[in-house]
């Protein structure tokens, strides 16, 4: 599967993918189709740069790092993820994956993985599923995925994952699998830490 980033207007060549037609980079409508594709394709994650972020009073309240993706040596523009941790606490992470639109600030979020979150999260209610209304307590970990979500582009609706991913590594080896990313063991270390991976 090619990557054309170069092209102003189309990101999948139907040529190359076995598409009917390309994707309209501008269109700011959820396409449940081409994000199962960007789920699919193996790709490498090309990580950013840890960035403190601080409160009013200059204290450092979590560290976010932006990466970004390729795929046969192509960035993957309509990918980014941002990983969240706070400050001390390998424990406590979130990985939020979005689809982006080039030209416009509007995103949806795709993919999110909490892991030991400080706060609840309560599902929203859907018909037929066992976690419908689902209170995650303090403390907890579970991820959202796109194909659970009640409104379409974002991630709403939560499901458990397995209970040996608790640790920043653990979650990135589990992301890594969940995203078809292919160099685990270049994912980001933390400010401070050796490689986790």
């Amino acid at each position: 599967m090619i990557f054309k980033t170069a092209c102003l207007t189309h990101v999948w060549h139907p040529e190359n993918c076995g598409l009917n037609s390309c994707k309209d980079l501008f269109s700011l409508t959820f396409d449940d189709d081409l994000v199962r594709e960007l789920f699919a394709v193996r790709k490498a994650i090309l990580p950013g740069h840890w960035q403190p972020n601080y409160d009013g009073k200059g204290r450092e309240v979590w560290q976010k790092l932006v990466a970004r993706f390729d795929a046969d040596h192509a960035s993957i523009d309509r990918l980014r993820l941002d990983i969240t941790l706070t400050p001390g606490a390998l424990d406590r992470v979130s990985f939020h994956l979005h689809l982006t639109t080039p030209g416009f600030r509007t995103t949806h979020q795709i993919y999110r993985l909490d892991i030991r979150q400080s706060g609840p999260h309560g599902n929203k209610l859907k018909m037929g599923h066992p976690l419908s209304g689902y209170q995650f307590p303090p403390g907890s970990s579970h991820e959202h995925h796109f194909q659970d979500s009640v409104d379409p582009g974002r991630c709403d609706f939560a499901t458990h994952i397995p209970a040996n991913v608790n640790t920043f590594d653990e979650a990135a080896i589990f992301l890594c699998g969940r995203l078809t990313v292919t160099n685990s063991h270049d994912f980001p270390r933390t400010a401070g830490q050796e490689r986790l991976i």
